[in-house]
């Protein structure tokens, strides 16, 4: 189950003449360990996903790189 309640799409705001595209992805939660790790050591290539990488201490340049405003699709810590 992806999600913890039921889920719906208001369909009406269709219409005609529009299009609707309902994107997302999921990962069990037991993939997380194994997808950070080959992150981590390169084995899992993030090119196009991961723009920027960033220190810890750097969180907050982060986490204004991940609202997109900069063309960021996804931001990564590096150690």
């Amino acid at each position: 189950m992806m999600f913890g309640a039921p889920t719906s799409v208001d369909w009406s705001i269709i219409g005609d003449r529009k299009e609707l595209d309902i994107l997302g992805s999921h990962l069990s939660p037991y993939c997380f360990p194994y997808v950070i790790e080959n992150i981590a050591n390169g084995t899992l290539k993030t090119n196009g996903v991961i723009l920027n990488t960033f220190k810890l201490e750097e969180w907050e340049k982060a986490f204004d790189h991940a609202t997109g405003k900069y063309g960021d699709l996804k931001v990564a810590f590096i150690p």
